[in-house]
């Protein structure tokens, strides 16, 4: 269980969670939640003013474009979560 900005993966993986009873659907969305609230706070925690003007704003834009995919994720992952529940 890890996050990959490449999220191909995943996506194949969600595509066959009805294969899996529905405790195990539940178990593996609830860490992948906790794997990407994760990357999210250590991405904020880098993500400050001090940190914007030491660097090239190449790296500010490619941090936010990281929280853009992790946020993206974390919506994801609600919706499926939601599914499993109906």
């Amino acid at each position: 269980m890890k996050f990959d900005y490449d999220t191909n993966i995943f996506s194949i993986t969600a595509f066959f969670l009805d294969c899996l009873p529905e405790k195990e659907q539940k178990t593996l969305l609830e860490q992948r939640m906790t794997v990407l609230q994760e990357y999210l706070a250590g991405i904020q925690k880098q993500h400050t003013e001090e940190w914007e003007k030491q660097v090239n704003p190449y790296h500010v834009a490619n941090l936010q474009r990281m929280t853009d995919i992790v946020l993206a994720e974390i919506s994801g992952t609600e919706r499926l979560f939601k599914a499993t529940t109906k």
